[in-house]
């Protein structure tokens, strides 16, 4: 019987050879040298050490950020939108943000 090892050795063999595939496609081999030297020193130790820990800190700040972003975007556009209603329409552009919201005709959706 085939140990599920076995099976997996050959995918995780080739996965070096892959990654460093996409890296010399990034990077010129000086590059690289320069990368590993930096690597190997203090701040490049502590990079490695806290680089996954810092991704998932930045990951959440843009998933914090994003629906906040979409709503400032939304209130924006519905503004604009209205303001181009109106003017078509010969009729003053709203001043307040009660009177924008009393003449709001449509919402635009979120993603």
């Amino acid at each position: 019987m085939l140990a599920i090892t076995d099976a997996y050795t050959p995918c995780y063999t080739s996965m070096p050879d892959a990654a460093a595939t996409v890296y010399a496609g990034a990077f010129m081999s000086d590059e690289l040298r320069e990368t590993e030297a930096f690597c190997r020193g203090p701040a490049g130790q502590k990079l490695l050490q806290n680089s996954h820990a810092l991704t998932e800190q930045v990951a959440q700040v843009g998933r914090d950020g994003g629906p906040k972003a979409a709503d400032d975007l939304r209130v924006r556009l519905t503004e604009a939108l209205q303001r181009v209603t109106s003017s078509e329409r010969g009729e003053g552009v709203p001043d307040t943000p009660t009177d924008r919201s009393k003449k709001a005709r449509f919402s635009l959706p979120l993603p």
